[in-house]
């Protein structure tokens, strides 16, 4: 591909993470696997593909926002999935992405936003955003179907040592990994960069 298909391949993704983004907003939380798909196109680099950034020679230029609200590196928390956060109503106690409700945002370069952790329990591993995006758009019906890893069926079927309650009865949250992945499009969609080198 020339310069410009690549420009009009990236125009083609953001209006895709776009359009799955106002669709998982309107209640269609299966549009996960959609949404890191499109991520993975932007990002992912392997041994036998090249992102689409990575093709437009600005992946390792540009900086993607993070508004991840621990750093594991240097924050001591219990153990939690850092673009969630909890909404409570009259059905209970839910998972949802944080949007713009954090404590803290900041731009960083996007190998490192890509490489970031961003949860973390007890007796569980580590994962990032690369982890996440991977698993959902290669496993969990984005791009393949297959059997859950043992430590990603952890986390889609709740089992993170994390409960709520209602009506006295102790219930799961299972959407973490789709809630994570929505707020990573969030993050990519409002980074200056990324809306630079869409509107050039």
């Amino acid at each position: 591909m020339d310069q410009d298909e690549l420009e009009s391949q990236l125009e083609k993704q953001i209006q895709y993470l776009v359009r799955s983004a106002e669709a998982f907003d309107a209640g269609h939380q299966d549009e996960a696997p959609r949404i890191a798909t499109t991520i993975r196109i932007l990002l992912h680099e392997s041994r036998r593909s090249r992102s689409l950034l990575g093709l437009l020679r600005v992946r390792g230029k540009i900086q993607i926002l993070s508004t991840s609200t621990f750093d594991f590196k240097t924050d001591k928390t219990y153990g939690t999935c850092t673009l969630t956060g909890f909404e409570t109503d009259s059905q209970g106690m839910r998972v949802v992405p944080q949007y713009d409700r954090v404590a803290r945002s900041r731009p960083m370069p996007a190998h490192q936003w890509w490489n970031e952790v961003i949860f973390r329990m007890p007796q569980m591993d580590k994962y990032t955003r690369r982890d996440f995006v991977l698993f959902c758009a290669n496993k969990d019906g984005g791009a393949h179907v297959d059997s859950h890893p043992e430590k990603f069926k952890r986390i889609k079927d709740g089992n993170i040592n994390f409960t709520g309650k209602k009506d006295g009865e102790e219930f799961k949250f299972t959407n973490i990994l789709e809630c994570a992945v929505r707020q990573m499009a969030y993050e990519i969609l409002n980074s200056p960069d990324v809306q630079a080198l869409v509107h050039s």
